[in-house]
């Protein structure tokens, strides 16, 4: 990833997600700034919305906590997609 430096990428994970996730309601869940979770997923939400599916990379430790609550973040961007608000 061009945006990355090397440390930003040795220091992450990338994890393959399926299904409608929000960039916003991960970010909430992880507490990163929207603009640092482009940098490391570009495109994320227009790939999401296309296909279904993105190469998730995070830094390690973020990667862990949307691990543990990836449920509960599936959940609420499936809420505000059904609410019809982006």
């Amino acid at each position: 990833n061009v945006n990355l430096s090397k440390d930003e990428i040795n220091g992450s994970k990338v994890q393959l997600v399926t299904g409608r996730y929000n960039s916003a309601v991960i970010i909430k869940y992880i507490t990163m700034d929207l603009a640092t979770f482009n940098r490391y997923n570009p495109g994320f939400d227009n790939q999401v919305a296309t296909s279904g599916t993105y190469d998730l990379r995070l830094p390690v430790d973020k990667m862990d906590i949307f691990q543990a609550k990836k449920q509960e973040i599936l959940d609420e961007s499936m809420q505000l997609l059904l609410s019809g608000s982006r």
